[in-house]
């Protein structure tokens, strides 16, 4: 290998081990949020009386602590 080739690949390598370990991370430390839909909501109406969502944190560092 030459120089530049090189310097792409000791560029290029760590930018790609990094965004391979956010996508992990991003996947083992998400947070469960549940909220309660108002007594007006038409989904009540249906049976439904909770919403939950998921949301992604990568930087947890409790739970992603070991990626």
């Amino acid at each position: 290998m030459n120089k530049k080739q090189r310097l792409v690949l000791a560029i290029s390598v760590p930018i790609i081990v990094l965004f391979i370990t956010l996508i992990i991370a991003n996947s083992v430390g998400y947070t469960v949020i549940t909220k309660t839909l108002p007594e007006d909501s038409i989904w009540r109406e249906l049976g439904i009386t909770t919403r939950t969502f998921y949301e992604g944190n990568p930087f947890d560092w409790g739970r992603t602590w070991y990626i």
